[in-house]
């Protein structure tokens, strides 16, 4: 059976292949197919897939391959480096939310009539009990 595989990922160097039959030899080459035209073929890589007890029997549960091993780092670092920015972004938030508290509260309705009784009392002068005076006709 000949199978080709016309789109690759360019960001990585690796191609996975996939549907491969058990216990099974295959020969594979690459070439590249671009605007200007077709490079060589590369040498042919000839390899044997394994049968399923091969497969289990070759990988032990308690067994992590370094593959495995370097994907999990990678994982964990990204995974930390995430943490760490959405625990900066909750405290940036909870800092704002405060700040906003205390100014809120400085400008409460009850702080304001205070304000505005003493404001009100020292407005005039000539009358050091506050306010304007009433006369009694």
């Amino acid at each position: 059976m000949l199978r080709f595989i016309q789109e690759v990922n360019t960001t990585t160097r690796s191609c996975a292949l996939w549907d491969l039959e058990e216990d099974t030899e295959y020969i594979v080459h690459v070439q590249a197919i671009s605007i200007q035209g077709q490079s060589p073929a590369s040498e042919p890589v000839l390899f044997k897939t394994p049968r399923e007890a091969e497969k289990m029997a070759a990988k032990n549960k308690d067994e992590v391959t370094m593959k495995e091993m370097g994907r999990s780092q990678q994982l964990r670092t990204g995974e930390v480096l995430i943490i760490v920015v959405v625990l900066f972004m909750w405290a940036g938030v909870i800092a704002l939310f405060c700040r906003q508290y205390d100014i809120i509260k400085d400008n409460e309705p009850n702080n304001n009539k205070e304000k505005t009784k003493s404001a009100s009392e020292t407005s005039t002068p000539e009358h050091q009990g506050g306010g304007l005076l009433r006369s009694k006709i």
